[in-house]
């Protein structure tokens, strides 16, 4: 409903019933799925893809949810203090996310020699274990600028910032990579195509 009140779906495709549900949406979507699991074998290849894309998406959410409390500060007119804030919360959310992902590529291997666990554990310091503890201390000594506006609704607020969307990014992040390097190769062509279909 949302892709297609954006365009980026077919308008028909964000209409809705009495009840606010998008019945024709709903329903195209059950005959082409059924269509992939009748025609296609999913085991290979499709469900590991689709598995990998809604982890990623949820990380990439986790991590908007903590950028977004720095991204914000512009409502409130930065001063020079503030915009320091701004830069180092959302650089620290952009290393920790992808620290999680290489820390995480490196730990689900089957066997490590001493210098790969040496490579692995400065990578987790520095990629993960830095930049969290950045957060940590921004969001304790910044309590409130970056605590929720009064404004905000109560469904869309998030407990225990930082240390729940963290932890759900490293948890997704380790499972994400376990998934074989094929299907990752074909999440990124996918999500290549939906970038090339978004921006046209």
């Amino acid at each position: 409903k949302a892709m297609a009140r954006d365009g980026l779906l077919p308008g028909k495709l964000a209409q809705t019933n009495k009840n606010h549900v998008p019945m024709f949406g709903v329903g195209l979507t059950v005959v082409l799925t059924s269509l992939l699991a009748l025609f296609l074998d999913v085991r290979t290849g499709l469900i590991e893809m689709i598995s990998f894309g809604c982890l990623f998406c949820l990380s990439a959410i986790c991590a908007a949810t903590v950028s977004n409390r720095f991204t914000r500060l512009e409502e409130i007119g930065l001063s020079p203090t503030q915009s320091s804030l701004k830069k180092t919360g959302i650089a620290s959310i952009v290393v920790y996310y992808f620290g999680c992902l290489s820390t995480s590529a490196l730990w689900n291997r089957s066997s490590f020699s001493l210098l790969q666990l040496i490579i692995i554990g400065v990578l987790f310091l520095s990629g993960v274990v830095g930049p969290f503890s950045v957060l940590v201390y921004q969001f304790i000594r910044h309590r409130r600028l970056l605590s929720p506006l009064p404004t905000e609704s109560k469904h869309f607020l998030c407990p225990a910032m930082p240390l729940l969307p963290c932890v759900a990014i490293l948890f997704n992040s380790v499972v994400m990579m376990k998934t074989h390097l094929l299907d990752i190769g074909l999440f990124v062509a996918w999500s290549l195509i939906g970038v090339v279909v978004y921006f046209s």
